[in-house]
């Protein structure tokens, strides 16, 4: 099933970046290089406050040009997937351990626990409490997020 999820998941990226406006096949690479760099960048320092700029640094573009590329390969700005990153992974330390939700608002790097409730309640749904208490909540959040199922 995972693998069946990554592979969708990359058969839709190729769709996207054949359809960013460049000449040269070449250079379509390497702007999904990029992207990938800086993607591979957030799932790596998402517990970190990121901006932006970091992110751009990652991909070794200027922050106009990242920003443009990064929302047509994923649909969504850098800083939304940011936060779907955090709320995933915020949901699976909620079903998988018993820690506080104030310990959980830490380790994935929001900045108050209000911020994670918002968070939870826009991509998914379900406030942090219904998370915990649902067992039914993996597969509501798996799907509400294909993206990040490996996360």
């Amino acid at each position: 099933l995972l693998l069946e999820r990554l592979l969708m998941r990359h058969r839709q990226v190729i769709a996207k970046l054949r359809s960013v406006p460049v000449r040269r096949t070449a250079t379509r690479r390497e702007i999904f290089r990029r992207v990938s760099l800086a993607t591979d960048f957030i799932h790596s320092n998402y517990e970190k406050p990121l901006m932006l700029s970091d992110m751009a640094r990652a991909a070794y573009l200027s922050r106009h040009h990242f920003l443009r590329l990064f929302k047509h390969v994923h649909d969504i700005t850098p800083h939304e997937y940011l936060q779907r990153k955090r709320t995933s992974v915020a949901a699976r330390l909620l079903r998988s351990s018993g820690m506080a939700v104030e310990e959980i608002v830490k380790q994935v790097g929001f900045d108050s626990r209000s911020t994670l409730f918002r968070a939870m309640r826009r991509f998914h749904g379900i406030t942090p409490r219904e998370c915990r208490r649902t067992s039914s909540s993996a597969v509501s959040m798996g799907a509400a997020m294909p993206m990040l199922a490996e996360a």
